[in-house]
């Protein structure tokens, strides 16, 4: 068999991102292998992967389509014969160390502090940025303003999703089937014109449980355990370690939804009557991008300033290539 056939047949399996690395990696050139879960992982990465690592390198990505696909990748390497530090894996803690599961930890893989990617893009820091470089605002006290009630609504969200989160604990540590992304925030949740998160009951569910076993097609739901979940979570600072990563996504992405939609025409009304009257103009806020869920990562990602723990993760491999 050929070896794009190979390839063509493997698919999206581990063993196809495996064959690839095999053909790639060279004993004595300058490169540099990356695996990652999914597409969203590679794009929240790569800034921080080709800010770090010399540009005499060559970089490698290799996409797994799964955790458990990381994970084999790294299994079947021959590490006696390929160099550790030249080949990095980058994993979700998911709720891993909330219900006990143990993964492989080696100086060459990676595993998130808080429960996915997404968490780390949902910052005031990151809202702020969006608002001067995606939607062209200038004026410092708004862009205060509005990032307290980032913060202040996030909080609010926090709470109200830690009983939805206790929920996933409870299906995950019970071995309960579930679809988590069957699950649309948007249909329990919903963000106001003046940014307060409230209860969405559009869906036509009482409660949020009701929508969310109605959705998941479930039926789990022992009040007691998850009551009890609920409270040892709420012991876990920040909620960042286990509320869904793209759930805390969802609330980025109505934030600034809605600040596109309500605040920047109600900001250019005033900068409209401002200027009407006054000699020094004030230049008008736009956005020339198109907001979609799809896209959020790929937006926010590049302005996320990298933590401690990538970047401690990064330097690591790095000192260890280039003193080796």
């Amino acid at each position: 068999m050929a070896f794009i056939d190979v390839l063509e047949k493997a698919g999206d399996s581990f063993e196809a991102s495996y064959i690839k690395f095999l053909h790639q990696y060279k004993f004595r050139d300058k490169t540099l292998h990356f695996f990652f879960e999914g597409l969203d992982d590679q794009s929240f990465y790569a800034n921080y992967l080709e800010s770090t690592f010399p540009d005499n390198y060559e970089f490698n990505y290799y996409v797994c389509n799964g955790k458990d696909n990381v994970y084999s990748n790294y299994k079947n390497i021959n590490w006696t014969v390929y160099n550790k530090n030249r080949v990095l894996f980058f994993t979700d803690k998911d709720l891993d160390d909330i219900i006990g599961v143990t993964n492989v930890k080696d100086e060459n893989i990676f595993e998130t502090q808080y429960y996915s990617i997404e968490n780390y893009l949902v910052t005031a820091e990151v809202y702020g940025r969006f608002l001067r470089e995606i939607c062209y605002i200038t004026e410092s006290e708004v862009i205060s303003k509005l990032k307290t009630e980032f913060i202040n609504q996030l909080s609010s969200y926090s709470e109200k999703m830690t009983s939805i989160s206790a929920w996933v604990v409870y299906c995950r540590k019970n071995n309960l089937p579930v679809n988590l992304s069957d699950i649309d925030i948007s249909k329990i949740f919903s963000i106001s014109k003046d940014f307060k998160i409230k209860r969405d009951i559009s869906s036509g569910h009482n409660t949020p449980f009701e929508y969310i076993c109605s959705v998941t097609k479930t039926n789990y739901y022992d009040l007691k355990e998850i009551k009890e979940i609920s409270t040892a979570l709420q012991g876990i600072i920040p909620a960042k370690n286990f509320i869904r990563g793209k759930y805390e996504l969802w609330f980025l992405y109505a934030f600034c939804k809605n600040t596109i939609e309500n605040t920047i025409p109600s900001l250019n009304e005033e900068i409209k009557k401002h200027n009407s009257t006054n000699r020094i103009k004030k230049t008008k806020c736009k956005v020339t991008i198109s907001l979609k869920p799809e896209n959020i990562i790929q937006i926010t990602a590049p302005r996320a300033r990298i933590s401690k723990d990538i970047s401690d993760f990064l330097n690591h491999n790095l000192n260890k290539i280039t003193n080796a």
